[in-house]
């Protein structure tokens, strides 16, 4: 969990510096998006998702009990979502490739905490990629579709991410991945350096911001715990995180199960 205000940059350049990408298939993603007071982010958050140019998505929004005016944007953004689905020509099949903005909405009784709210958006979602997304975070136009395609270029990432972008100064850099030191001390790559393309290039690196980083479900399903399992429920994120520093212990356990 971030900062508030930030912005990502398209992440298309370093990713075909990196290699050659193109999407194989289009399996589902499933972006997930925890609010909690959150109300002035929520509309530019939603309208970036749904302005990508990868079709295959479903949208979860989790409220974490706000007592701001959420959810009555949250109502607002529901009927807009329902109402382009209806006006789609011919309306697309859930098994489709074809472009696909589902809004599903979850109301917490309380603020269940961010890693909570997120694992209850991971378990009722049904994407092959699952999108963490902060709902202070505006999305460039092709993320989603240039990190599908860094996972589906080699099976064993487990985590990808882009450039995260100050939304206070989208000229300085939040984060671009997250790295460790020999003493265990984990900090966000470049924060605060002004971006003049220094981090243009894809790398590997130790793990990547919760902010906005896409997770390969079957390595979310091998580190939950319990395992997913209908009758029980599954910690992804690890609940005695409340907030922040729970992606630095997700990709901490991602490595020792021998995943990028």
């Amino acid at each position: 969990m971030r900062t508030p205000s930030i912005y990502v940059r398209d992440t298309a350049p370093a990713a075909r510096r990196w290699c050659s990408l193109e999407i194989v298939s289009q399996p589902l993603v499933s972006a997930i998006v925890v609010n909690w007071n959150g109300a002035p982010h929520l509309r530019p958050c939603l309208t970036a998702l749904s302005q990508q140019t990868y079709p295959a998505l479903e949208i979860l929004l989790i409220d974490n009990a706000s007592t701001d005016n959420s959810w009555q944007v949250i109502s607002g953004l529901e009927r807009e979502f329902s109402a382009q689905q209806q006006a789609q020509s011919p309306p697309a099949s859930p098994d489709s490739p074809e472009m696909r903005r589902e809004l599903h909405v979850l109301r917490n009784s309380r603020n269940e905490g961010f890693c909570r709210a997120n694992n209850q958006g991971i378990a009722d979602s049904q994407g092959e990629f699952v999108l963490l997304l902060n709902a202070d975070v505006t999305l460039a136009p092709r993320f989603v579709e240039v990190l599908v395609q860094v996972m589906q270029a080699d099976p064993a990432v487990g985590i990808a991410l882009g450039k995260l972008l100050s939304g206070h100064d989208p000229t300085r850099i939040d984060s671009t991945g997250i790295v460790i030191y020999k003493n265990r001390r984990a900090v966000d790559r470049g924060q605060g350096e002004p971006d003049v393309g220094q981090y243009d290039t894809c790398q590997e690196v130790f793990g990547a911001s919760a902010a906005a980083c896409l997770y390969r479900r079957v390595m979310l399903d091998e580190l939950a715990y319990p395992p997913p399992q209908a009758d029980l429920d599954a910690e992804y994120l690890d609940t005695l995180f409340f907030a922040y520093k729970e992606d630095i212990d997700l990709a901490w356990r991602a490595r020792l199960y021998g995943w990028k």
